[in-house]
């Protein structure tokens, strides 16, 4: 008797979960937004990782991310958008350099996406010191020029040495029509 109702049980269960399944998936998308605000249009930019905090524009307000050697691929999600005419946005983010004692160098690898529109480019900066360990400027290592909505670039060698190259400025921008809408982009790097 105990059995039968269990039987039962999971009958009338399974059968609910059907109907439940085959009513689920007869809806229909809205792949149009309406002037309400609803409806789809383009799914969301996901990016987990780095956030961008603005503002970032300079050396002295770049975005402190983490320590270089990094292995595992880690994130940063930013944002191009022009606020002004003829507005150039960049993105600083900074790190300080931690490879193996003797090292000479450390090699990075980025892989950039964003909207098909923009055309990023990263330039690699390095700080430069006096005698007193004072920063005084900026080495420029190099700039890097992607496609429309991507950048790839595989090892590239940043220089190392404890105590006069020991940080890394990137400076994110991208390239495209003025049209005051915001761009996300994310921005993948690793180490080796």
């Amino acid at each position: 008797m105990i059995y039968g109702k269990a039987i039962v049980n999971s009958v009338y269960c399974i059968a609910f979960s059907v109907l439940l399944l085959a009513f689920s998936c007869t809806g229909s998308v809205n792949d149009k937004v309406d002037d309400g605000g609803g409806g789809g249009g383009d799914p969301p930019f996901e990016c987990e990782g780095f956030l961008e905090i603005e503002p970032n524009d300079t050396e002295e307000l770049a975005n402190y991310v983490g320590l270089m050697p990094h292995l595992q691929p880690e994130n940063i999600c930013g944002t191009f958008f022009d606020y002004e005419p003829f507005d150039q946005h960049l993105d600083y983010y900074y790190f300080f350099l931690n490879p193996n004692p003797g090292a000479e160098h450390v090699m990075l690898n980025i892989a950039l996406t964003t909207d098909e529109t923009v055309v990023p480019a990263i330039r690699f900066l390095q700080t430069v010191y006096d005698d007193q360990g004072n920063p005084v400027d900026y080495n420029n290592l190099g700039i890097f020029f992607g496609i429309p909505g991507s950048l790839v670039i595989l090892d590239f060698c940043i220089p190392y040495d404890f105590l006069e190259s020991n940080d890394l400025y990137m400076r994110v921008e991208g390239i495209y029509p003025p049209d005051y809408i915001e761009k996300k982009y994310k921005l993948q790097y690793w180490n080796y």
